[in-house]
């Protein structure tokens, strides 16, 4: 699915300065490899990457004073809350792990600018993932997906044979609704954020998003996946009113190996954040 794309530099965004200046920053510095980073120690405050497509917006932190161990990639939700998109779970995973971390936020959606389209959220994340292993020489690759971004992770983990790790799944979205309740989803979406789908009718959105279903359904790449049984945490809210619980636990059914599965007391936002954070760092120490 798509082609390499190398990533050439960084650089700093509006929301970039924003964070910068609730830290302190020690110093700054330019790598020979073109990287342009402030400095905190052996961090580097997370910059925007270039050399992607151009409406698509990655967040990186990446290690200053040693070659990392791999990466870990996280792709967030169908269309999240604007601001966090899981920011603070990187910089937690970047702060106590070896691994470089990255934020890929899809087009239309958070800072990425443009249209959004469903597809376009899979495919232009799987040329993100393969960018970023073809510059930065990753050996290993871990995926978290909250979600739609869990669809958008097995997609990516799909794609990645070489390079797998941990693919780790919160409340993955794994069942599509028949196209009658998916009009009345997108419908209440368009009223909220008008222009995320630019000029496209709903037909035309829920044409796209059958064509999801039909190459990209994360139930049938559960059911085709031969991974070790270690290499899957799927995390489930067990409140949660938009992926259900019943749904998620048959989703566990369709792997050949058994993933690790438990549920946590949370909405499906995982509201409760400090737990989140807690238990992700847990999977990846």
């Amino acid at each position: 699915m798509g082609c390499f794309i190398s990533v050439s530099r960084w650089h700093f965004g509006d929301s970039i300065f924003r964070l910068a200046f609730c830290r302190t920053i020690y110093s700054a510095y330019e790598s020979h490899s073109g990287i342009v980073g402030l400095c905190m120690g052996h961090l580097i405050v997370p910059a925007m990457i270039e050399g992607l497509p151009a409406e698509s917006f990655v967040l990186g932190y990446r290690k200053k004073s040693k070659s990392s161990e791999g990466a870990i990639l996280l792709f967030h939700g169908f269309p999240a809350d604007k601001g966090n998109k899981n920011s603070d779970i990187a910089e937690a995973l970047f702060s106590k792990t070896p691994y470089d971390v990255f934020l890929i936020h899809y087009r239309g959606l958070g800072d990425a600018k443009g249209v959004f389209s469903f597809s376009h959220s899979i495919l232009e994340s799987v040329n993100s993932a393969k960018a970023l292993i073809s510059r930065y020489h990753y050996e290993q690759v871990h995926l978290i997906g909250h979600s739609w971004g869990g669809l958008v992770a097995m997609n990516v983990f799909r794609e990645i044979v070489r390079f797998r790790g941990k693919l780790l799944l919160l409340s993955p979205f794994n069942e599509f609704p028949d196209r009658s309740v998916l009009s009345s989803i997108i419908e209440s979406v368009i009223q909220e954020i008008p222009f995320l789908f630019g000029h496209a009718t709903l037909d035309a959105v829920l044409d796209d998003l059958e064509s999801v279903k039909a190459s990209c359904s994360p139930r049938t790449i559960a059911s085709e996946l031969q991974v070790p049984a270690e290499s899957i945490t799927i995390i489930q809210a067990s409140r949660d009113e938009e992926v259900s619980v019943a749904s998620t636990e048959a989703f566990c059914k369709l792997f050949p190996c058994a993933p690790k599965y438990f549920k946590l007391d949370q909405d499906h936002s995982f509201s409760n954040r400090e737990e989140l954070v807690r238990v992700v760092l847990e999977e990846f120490q």
